[in-house]
């Protein structure tokens, strides 16, 4: 099984634009593999999109409020894990 990193919460999700609003406590980048879970329930995917301040960026850091693009609804207060 892939260790789990805890990169933040959902604080935010725009069902219009399917983007998550997480603050991160951990490096992020496009291409990194995320679980996204709440309740036990959740889901998998490679980022692809993110984005700081509305602009598409390559990475984020630790302490950065960034937006994720998820391929399926998440709940405000679910988990964001990067896998290793």
């Amino acid at each position: 099984m892939a260790q789990r990193i805890l990169l933040g919460t959902v604080k935010k999700f725009d069902k219009a634009s399917s983007l998550a609003a997480v603050e991160l406590a951990e490096e992020l980048a496009v291409g990194d593999h995320i679980r996204v879970e709440k309740d036990g329930k959740g889901f998998e995917q490679k980022v692809a999109d993110l984005r700081l301040q509305s602009i598409n960026v390559r990475r984020g850091f630790s302490g950065n409020a960034v937006e994720i693009k998820l391929n399926m609804p998440a709940d405000e207060g679910s988990s964001v894990y990067k896998m290793v």
